[in-house]
């Protein structure tokens, strides 16, 4: 059955699906990298239009190339290298603000995350450069290409239920070799060639721009892990780590990195706090079931859930003390820290009481299971 152009597929698989660098780079017999190409099948052609591809049949030229000239491009937003050319600039502000939210932090540590974490992982997402090779043709048409050897990595033929089953994963690379994606635009024979130009020139812009949205939020989750990681190394050392008390260095670790965050890229920290509370994936647990205070005991969990059960631990507790840091603002982060170093809680309630007294916040029932 032949298919017209679906942008609601290609924008819901590009937003659950198209981060996707798996396994390692292609390689030559010496070793070098080389790019993926993707392969021209029998009886189509290629046509490369304005930076564009697409693979089509030889009487869809025409059109299929005047929607790739006319496609829109992305709508001005940041971008990886604004980033990474922007952080320069910003980075007495951050520095400020991390020695003044961390009292065991040195600005030599602070240095050390800005040029050994955060000045690397953002050059490395700017090499990202992804190459998509859009597939025009009726569904039949594919069929035919599938049942005599061609390849496609988004396309493929269930011949059990006799359908053709698409996907819309593009690969992304950073060692500065780009890989072309196939993906489909599939079209049905009944729409005239003006109306297919138009609706394929809109998914090639929907596509582009879902795209630009993902290499963006690489760029942004490359800076929130290595903050994260980084804060907790050279500034959150000397908090508790015990199964009960734990939670505290994980949400703080995300919440400050969060805010850093909001700094290089501009977008207000809500928005990266919610990104990283929000199951990435269908989860077995909910996330508000578990006890801070009474986890689950690491070695303890069983290998089926482990996943599932540490992500939602993770997300509850950024979840608990973003919920904190608003109600008790942010000039008691500093504070709050040195009172529980000071104290050195022997377990997950005094804790709580520590943070309580420092802070004015009693974060009893925000931990706990509801």
């Amino acid at each position: 059955m032949a298919h017209s152009f679906y942008p609601r597929f290609l924008i819901a698989a590009f937003l659950t699906v198209c981060e996707a660098l798996a396994g390692q780079p292609t390689t030559t017999s010496v070793g070098a990298p080389v790019a993926v190409r993707v392969e021209t099948p029998g009886g189509f052609i290629r046509i490369d239009v304005a930076g564009r591809s697409a693979i089509a049949l030889p009487d869809d030229k025409s059109w299929v190339a005047e929607a790739l000239e006319r496609a829109g491009k992305p709508e001005p937003t940041t971008q990886p290298i604004d980033m990474l050319q922007g952080l320069p600039g910003k980075r007495d502000a951050l520095s400020a603000m991390m020695l003044n939210d961390l009292s065991m932090i040195s600005p030599s540590a602070v240095n050390r995350i800005f040029d050994s974490v955060l000045l690397p992982a953002l050059t490395m997402q700017t090499k990202a450069n992804p190459k998509i090779v859009f597939i025009v043709a009726p569904g039949e048409h594919i069929r035919e290409a599938l049942n005599k050897g061609w390849k496609a990595k988004n396309l493929r033929l269930n011949k059990v239920a006799d359908r053709l089953e698409l996907s819309a994963t593009i690969s992304i690379r950073t060692d500065g070799v780009d890989d072309e994606t196939d993906l489909p635009a599939l079209f049905s024979m009944s729409d005239p060639a003006d109306r297919r130009a138009m609706l394929l020139s809109q998914y090639i812009t929907n596509a582009e721009r879902d795209l630009a949205r993902v290499l963006v939020s690489r760029s942004a989750s490359a800076c929130l892990s290595g903050l994260s990681v980084g804060l907790v190394e050279e500034g959150l050392a000397d908090l508790p780590k015990e199964e009960d008390q734990v939670w505290f260095v994980t949400g703080l670790s995300a919440v400050l990195a969060g805010r850093y965050t909001s700094v290089i890229h501009g977008a207000p920290v809500g928005v990266f706090i919610e990104g990283m509370i929000a199951p990435s994936r269908p989860s077995t647990v909910d996330a508000t079931t578990i006890d801070l205070l009474h986890p689950f005991k690491t070695a303890d969990l069983k290998p089926e859930i482990a996943e599932d059960y540490l992500d939602a631990r993770r997300r509850k507790s950024v979840a608990v003390v973003y919920s904190w840091l608003n109600q008790a603002g942010e000039n008691q982060i500093r504070n709050t820290i040195n009172a529980i170093i000071r104290a050195k809680p022997a377990d997950g309630l005094t804790l709580i009481q520590v943070i309580k007294e420092a802070s004015g916040v009693d974060l009893a029932r925000d931990v706990a299971s509801r």
